[in-house]
């Protein structure tokens, strides 16, 4: 399967010349396309999370958010008015704002959304509502036993982050205004996001775009991790009481080798989650953990089972892949252009990753396999109904 026909057009520019200084590091990645008619579908993706804590600012300065930020920030952008009409998706250590307007509209609308990101003047009575509604949807959510084996989850399949529910639930409870205005102030920039658009923007000018100047928007925002030592990691059983049974699968990659790259990385547990039940699957794979995490209805090992026997199974796995990536891009665009922001975050170009993955043979996928250095870890979090 070919995706060049697809993508008959891709415009990137790493800045725009808009006689703003401030707007030059605002990363644009636009695939023209017709297939959407006039729909436009757009993207801003920033980078953070609910599991992202540890941020260098200007290569030098270690800044710690606020596990929630990007929650109650959300949850603060819906209370306004002129946001009503877009889509807040908080995940791991990405975070997407997304619309989609008809072409004569896409402009007005993106311009709208970008001052309000870069609006910094937050207002404390709206905060505090923001916060409430927040600790109030994650209470109830947690009640949930798959969100919660999922957050539990987490603190596995992200290790590297050190990512903790305990202090995830503290930030969420004790976030105050003066943290939020901080987090905002040094994560909402323009080096720290990027606007994903799909559809046919041939006649769009982007050239017009005005963002209101302020000290922050020249900061330079890099992610960082505390690391854990790979040989001391262990597979891990972790159990606890709920109002009904749930089994959560965690299958964690380790690359030993660090010259293994990130479409390579991604290509090797997307052809692998292929193996793995489609209940519930959720794939990860940035610059710093790798993981497929799934719900089962048994509790067994499915660690044995992430191996490819033959050419034949390799090609069959590697087709049933390239058609979700084909489903996604013309039955669901408005997700599809979220997962392509998520992945550019990542550093990896999705059409490019997808042409990559079209071409990989068997042979290829076993010598990427053997020199990454791939090592598999396994949780399974356990969930009992309390009798």
């Amino acid at each position: 399967m070919k995706i060049d026909n697809i993508f008959y057009n891709v415009i990137r520019c790493n800045y725009l010349e808009v006689g703003i200084l401030a707007i030059r590091k605002l990363n644009f990645e636009v695939l023209n396309l017709s297939d959407y008619g006039d729909d436009i579908y757009a993207t801003v993706c920033i980078n953070g999370g609910f599991i992202t804590k540890d941020y260098v600012i200007n290569g030098k300065d270690h800044f710690e958010a606020n596990y929630a930020f990007f929650n109650v920030l959300f949850s603060y952008y819906r209370l306004l008015e002129d946001l009503s009409s877009y889509q807040f998706n908080s995940a791991r250590a990405t975070s997407a704002i997304s619309f989609k307007s008809k072409k004569e509209n896409v402009f007005s609308k993106l311009q709208t959304l970008l001052d309000r990101i870069f609006d910094k003047d937050y207002d404390r009575s709206i905060f505090e509502e923001a916060k409430e509604n927040a600790k109030n949807n994650f209470a109830e959510a947690y009640k949930d036993g798959s969100y919660r084996a999922k957050f539990k989850g987490y603190e596995f399949s992200n290790l590297n982050r050190a990512f903790s529910l305990m202090r995830f639930i503290q930030d969420i409870e004790n976030i105050e205004f003066q943290d939020f205005c901080e987090c905002g102030k040094n994560l909402l920039v323009p080096d720290n996001m990027l606007v994903f658009m799909a559809g046919d923007v041939n006649d769009i000018d982007f050239s017009n775009f005005v963002l209101k100047e302020s000290e922050d928007m020249e900061k330079q925002v890099d992610l960082a991790w505390k690391g854990f030592d790979p040989y001391l990691r262990q597979d891990a059983h972790i159990t606890n009481m709920a109002r009904k049974d749930c089994n959560l699968i965690i299958e964690a990659f380790e690359f030993l080798n660090p010259k293994a790259t990130k479409m390579d990385k991604r290509l090797v547990v997307d052809i692998l989650s292929e193996l793995i039940p489609d209940n519930g699957k959720d794939i990860w794979v940035d610059d710093c953990d790798a993981s497929i995490m799934f719900f089962a209805e048994g509790l067994k090992s499915y660690k044995g089972n992430l191996n490819i026997r033959d050419e034949q199974q390799f090609l069959k796995l590697k087709e049933r892949l390239l058609s979700r990536y084909y489903g996604l891009m013309l039955n669901t665009p408005e997700h599809y252009v979220t997962i392509a922001a998520m992945f550019k975050a990542a550093d990896i170009d999705i059409n490019e990753y997808i042409n990559y993955l079209d071409g990989c043979t068997y042979e290829l996928y076993k010598e990427l396999y053997k020199k990454s250095e791939c090592i598999i870890y396994e949780a399974q979090v356990v969930l009992r109904k309390e009798k």
